[in-house]
């Protein structure tokens, strides 16, 4: 269902570089502090970007740029599932097409990104 889709919400920008004249497309997802979930992953600076149901994008992308803010907000907990990332991901000289590389999250695995 339609409802089942979350999204991040986001910024662009499309710009021309002076020295080339080429086109330039920039994006950036927007955070916001972290829900509970979020903050004992991301336990140093607390955020997490802003993750949008997709009806709520849609009235998101509606609105004046002034009340946008307003949708800027932490995602509900029950809304998203942590997995710790194995290490895998980070090694690029492993086969990551395999389904270990993501595991259940556990209190107890250290929570680095690295």
């Amino acid at each position: 269902a339609e409802e089942d889709f979350l999204l991040f919400a986001g910024i662009w920008s499309s710009w021309i570089q002076p020295q080339t004249g080429a086109e330039i497309q920039t994006y950036s997802i927007i955070t916001t502090e972290a829900n509970d979930l979020m903050a004992e992953i991301h336990n140093v600076k607390k955020r997490m970007p802003v993750i949008l149901a997709a009806e709520t994008a849609l009235n998101y992308l509606a609105e004046s740029p002034e009340n946008r803010l307003t949708f800027l907000l932490p995602c509900p907990n029950e809304k998203i599932t942590a997995y710790r990332v194995s290490n895998l991901v980070s090694n690029s000289r492993a086969n990551r097409n395999v389904a270990n590389v993501l595991q259940p999250f556990s209190e107890g695995y250290s929570q680095t990104l690295f």
